[in-house]
Order: structure tokens, then sequence, then C-alpha cells
């Protein structure tokens, strides 16, 4: 949590510089990292089920969870679309599942 490290400033002497990095209070960062989890998860259930070239697939994710499962500028939904050859896929959240399930519709 805190960057220990040296410095130099422009006239060549250096300072030591300690700074607080608290990361996991930035709402952005833990926003990408979930969204990486979930395109894993998402990726690894399209690879299972041998999903490929398909016209249309629903992907049901847990309530609280539909923008990190889409992604930030719907990265996950864009990489998916292209490295699986699909048409078009859709998100929806469900009180049916919780954590980080999913469940892929056809």
């Amino acid at each position: 949590r805190f960057f220990n490290g040296m410095r130099q400033n422009a006239t060549g002497s250096q300072h030591h510089t300690i700074c607080h990095l608290n990361i996991a209070d930035h709402a952005a960062l833990g926003e990408l990292v979930l969204g990486e989890i979930f395109y894993e998860i998402i990726k690894d259930e399209l690879q299972r089920l041998s999903v490929s070239k398909e016209k249309n697939i629903r992907v049901l994710v847990p309530k609280g969870s539909l923008s990190k499962a889409i992604g930030q500028n719907k990265r996950n939904k864009i990489r998916l679309q292209n490295e699986f050859e699909i048409k078009r896929i859709g998100f929806s959240e469900t009180d049916d599942i919780s954590g980080y399930r999913i469940t892929i519709e056809r």
C-alpha cells in the first residue's frame, strides 16, 4: 500500500519519497478488475459450451453485476463478439444466481 522509492530532482540531488497508494478504494480500478474477472468467466463458459458463430446469446449475471459483465465502454461485450464470432450478445441481471456465477442462454 505504500510506494517507497528514491526520486531525483532537476538539480540531480535525490530525496526519499513515500506516498500512500490505496488502490482498493479506487472505484474505477476495482470496476476494471471485476470486469476482467467477469470477462474470463464468460469466455471460459462460452468455450466450454463450444459457442461459436451463433446469431444470438444471452448472458445472465447476478443482480448488480451488469456493468461489470459488459465491461467498461462495452469492452467485454465487443471482445466476446469478436473472439467467438457471435452476432449479438445480450446481458441481463437475475436474482437466481449470485457471486461470480453466470448462465448462458442460446
